[in-house]
């Protein structure tokens, strides 16, 4: 009995096949967008003065700027998405 009990769970066991799941992996990379890669914020009296590094995923180039804002949710944030000015 114990024989036909460990006989029927191998069988069982190798008949069972791991299903794979394949993730979506790719994803839309915008070329016309520059990736915030590093920021430094600086209070200014009511808005806030950002040096900002980039990086554009298509191309791989680096950028650095200086920008001014008025208010601190205007200015980028890291992983954000920046168009630089020039």
């Amino acid at each position: 009995m114990n024989k036909l009990i460990t006989a029927v769970l191998l069988i069982g066991l190798i008949g069972c096949k791991k299903e794979e799941v394949k993730q979506n992996t790719t994803t839309q990379i915008d070329c016309q967008c520059d990736r915030v890669v590093k920021v430094i914020k600086y209070k200014q009296g009511d808005g806030v003065y950002c040096l900002i590094w980039t990086v554009n995923d298509c191309t791989n180039w680096s950028k650095h700027t200086n920008r001014s804002f008025s208010s601190e949710s205007l200015s980028p944030d890291m992983g954000d998405c920046y168009k630089m000015p020039y």
